[in-house]
């Protein structure tokens, strides 16, 4: 199994928008709504702050060969839990991408 980083920014800033948009999207279902420049945008417009409520909090996954954007739904924990169904440590953990 391949290592792999893991880390939350909490600015766009920190984050190529060249490999996050290769990331967003790379699938014929592309969401505008996850594209760095509409999060970015509202990043400037200081929608997402403390007093709106929505903080941003993006999850980077690395290693060598490999960059992941990960825009989690509502409902997937981080780690497993006694509750929890789906989570993102046993997904990434069964996929091929850190293998």
């Amino acid at each position: 199994m391949k290592k792999f980083s893991l880390r939350v920014e909490t600015s766009l800033s920190n984050i190529d928008e060249n490999r996050w948009n290769i990331c967003a999207s790379k699938d014929k279902n592309f969401n505008p709504f996850n594209s760095y420049q509409f999060l970015k945008a509202l990043e400037l417009s200081r929608s997402v702050n403390n007093s709106s409520g929505w903080n941003s909090a993006h999850l980077i996954i690395e290693n060598n060969d490999s960059f992941v954007v990960l825009n989690k739904q509502s409902g997937i924990s981080v780690q497993g839990g006694t509750k929890s169904k789906k989570n993102i440590i046993d997904i990434f953990s069964k996929s091929d991408l850190f293998r």
